[in-house]
């Protein structure tokens, strides 16, 4: 089944979207994720960057402190080693007083000696001497390194200089007072704790406040490459010089969400162009189905339910728009049929189709609404316009070629007009059938427009009505739709009587209006199942048939609470008003079985031919009814029948009131009848096989 093209456009953009959709979110939730995690990496950057510069601040304060003691002391620090012990921590390695280049007071001592020692940073011309002036021009502390310090490895050395007050007032540069801080203690403690956290770090430094390019000093990397990708940094001052310190995730920045996010956006889009392609694909197969439904096969036109449907459309869209309903047919079809075959049949109607759609207007409503009829909508024309497209639509003869020879037939045809004569589309409908019957009556080859005396020809003809024949049926009688809630839509007065009610209304009420609560409870689904088993059956057998009989036996609770055994022989049929419908014949077990029996025993005794009864009629028509049913049941079923003891030859003789007996295949009216000539074989509800209720 091909999909409309205008389908395969939107499951193209419904794909470009999906999938638009999906990278816009999952490229969100990893944007999110990122900077979530650059805002963590960030603080925890700034934190551990505070908490170095305060260890630096520390060891900058403490420079500063002694150099304030040894202004106070005139160049000297009573109890040095003290005073010493009481900067001292992990990461300082020497506290020094520096005068004239030279290292006069220290500790822990050099070599042991104060005298001997000689701060190898402080004698260094190249290196110190220039950071040195820079800290007394400016008067401040400042740091330099890290350095190698001979027994102490990589230091940082933090310098304040000591000014001496003379006795004019005047100060000159005494000397430095320094720490020497060894690295990397000082910062060992808070890299490590980077690592702990999943982070890789770099640590760069300017050496000196004489220097403004960074020299990195400390680097760890899990991938093995010497620079960190998109990492996050922090800058400080400690000393006069700058540090910055950067991190970033080991592995790289990654988020936990977006990858899952991707792969379940895409299966989702999978999934709807998926549930895209089988939604068109089973909306194609509708619509090729409606259209078949709505076209007949053979002729191209119409069908009923497409001719019907079209024309509520018409009548709900436009209500007050002028329609004419127009009914023809083949005369003497059937003839034509048994004559000539039904090829020729099929190409009589073909040709009666096209013709039709070649006399009216291109929009004008054409459809086969029975074997050889036909109905045709004439649409927003009066009835002189009407009458002048139908008149030449059935004048003359037709003819047509099949098989190399030559056809002739004729056309009759009745007609009725929207809204004057009717309000409705089964009104109308009904009217130009009863027109179109007229015409038949009146020798055919015609055409007839309505007239109010038309209504009553066919009940003339008959000469009785329908409550009549409902009333004068031997035994219970019941009409209800076949599907949905099996509403009872007749019921005869035997059938009342049946269940011990008093009136229509009365039994209406015990039954709740539906065959569902007709039947006894314990019953209804075994019914049910034998009927349409039944009915089933009939259809594999003749597809073609215009109606389906069944029999089935049940209980029935009556009013009075009595259960009553019961015989059932149904009919489903097509109508035109109701759809599908079963007309059900029901007789009493005992009445079939006791009474029945017993008459005829009487019967076979005396030899004579005594007036039936109506009631014992109908018992005897049912009883022999259900025995040919169970006969043709066996025939289906070699299987079981074989199974079954042989029947006995009562079984093949059904007996006579007056004591004799004919075969079952000779009885009249046990062979299956031709139903009413509108009930065509393609009727498409009589190729369904569905369960009543």
């Amino acid at each position: 089944m091909q999909i409309a093209r205008i389908h395969k456009l939107i499951m193209f953009l419904a794909g470009v979207i999906l999938l638009a959709t999906t990278a816009f979110v999952s490229d969100f939730v990893y944007q999110e994720d990122i900077s979530a995690q650059r805002e963590r990496a960030s603080n925890i950057t700034q934190a551990y960057s505070e908490e170095l510069q305060h260890d630096f601040e520390y060891g900058i304060l403490k420079t500063a402190q002694l150099g304030e003691l040894v202004e106070k002391n005139g160049g000297a620090i009573p109890r040095f080693d003290k005073v010493a012990q009481l900067v001292q921590r992990d990461y300082i390695a020497r506290v020094m007083l520096v005068h004239d280049d030279m290292v006069v007071q220290a500790y822990p001592p050099i070599d042991g000696s104060v005298d001997e020692g000689q701060s190898t940073a402080a004698s260094d011309e190249e290196q110190s001497a220039p950071v040195m002036r820079y800290a007394a021009e400016h008067g401040t502390q400042v740091m330099q390194g890290p350095v190698e310090l001979d027994g102490l490895g990589r230091c940082l050395i933090i310098s304040s200089p000591v000014f001496l007050s003379s006795d004019t007032g005047e100060k000159s540069l005494w000397g430095f007072s320094c720490i020497v801080i060894q690295v990397p203690a000082v910062y060992d403690h808070t890299l490590s704790s980077l690592k702990s956290f999943g982070y890789d770090y770099c640590l760069d430094t300017t050496t000196s406040p004489l220097s403004d390019s960074f020299q990195r000093i400390e680097f760890s990397s899990s991938e093995g490459k010497d620079t960190l990708t998109k990492p996050e940094g922090y800058t400080f001052e400690a000393g006069e010089c700058r540090w910055s310190l950067n991190v970033a995730p080991q592995g790289g920045w990654r988020s936990a969400r977006a990858v899952p996010m991707m792969v379940a956006g895409l299966a989702v889009s999978g999934a709807v162009l998926v549930l895209l392609y089988l939604l068109f694909r089973l909306y194609a197969q509708r619509k090729r189905l409606h259209e078949l439904v709505d076209r007949d096969s053979l002729t191209g036109v119409l069908s009923r339910a497409g001719l019907i449907e079209r024309l509520n459309e018409q009548l709900h869209g436009r209500p007050s728009e002028q329609l004419t309903v127009v009914f023809l047919d083949l005369d003497d079809f059937k003839l034509i049929n048994d004559l000539y075959g039904h090829p020729i049949g099929d190409a009589a109607l073909t040709d009666f189709a096209h013709h039709l759609e070649r006399a009216f207007p291109k929009n004008s409503l054409i459809g086969r609404t029975g074997g050889d009829e036909f109905c045709v909508v004439l649409v927003g024309k009066g009835p002189d316009e009407a009458r002048g497209l139908v008149k030449r639509a059935t004048e003359g003869t037709r003819s047509f070629s099949a098989g190399g020879q030559a056809y002739v037939y004729t056309i009759s045809a009745g007609f009725a007009d929207y809204p004057e004569q009717a309000a409705d589309r089964m009104h109308i409908m009904r009217l130009a059938d009863e027109a179109l019957y007229a015409a038949k009556l009146a020798g055919k080859h015609t055409c007839r427009h309505y007239e109010p005396s038309m209504s009553s020809i066919k009940r003339t003809r008959l000469g009785f009505s329908v409550r009549n024949i409902a009333t004068g049926i031997p035994g219970a009688f019941l009409v209800y739709r076949a599907h949905g809630d099996e509403e009872i839509l007749f019921a005869n007065d035997d059938l009342i009587r049946l269940f011990d009610c008093e009136s229509l209304d009365e039994f209406l009420g015990l039954v709740r209006s539906t065959f569902k609560h007709f039947v006894h409870p314990d019953d209804i689904v075994r019914v049910e199942s034998e009927i349409w088993d039944q009915i089933g059956a009939q259809q594999s057998e003749d597809d073609g048939a215009e109606y389906f009989d069944d029999y089935v036996e049940y209980r029935i609770v009556t009013k009075t609470g009595a259960v009553k055994h019961v015989f059932d022989l149904g009919r489903l049929v097509d109508n035109d008003t109701y759809g599908e419908i079963f007309y059900v014949f029901l007789r009493e077990r005992r009445d079939i079985g006791s009474r029945h029996n017993a008459r005829i025993h009487a019967n076979a005794q005396t030899r004579n031919r005594p007036r039936i009864r109506r009631q014992d009629l109908g018992s005897y028509l049912i009883w022999m009814l259900c025995h040919r049913r169970r006969l043709q049941r066996r025939q289906r079923e070699p299987d079981r029948a074989r199974a079954l003891p042989a029947p006995r030859g009562r079984r093949e003789m059904l007996p006579l009131p007056d004591g004799g007996a004919v075969p079952v295949q000779a009885l009249p009216g046990l062979q299956r009848r031709e139903g009413p000539a509108h009930l065509h074989r393609s009727h498409p509800r009589h190729r369904r096989i569905g369960r009543r209720g």
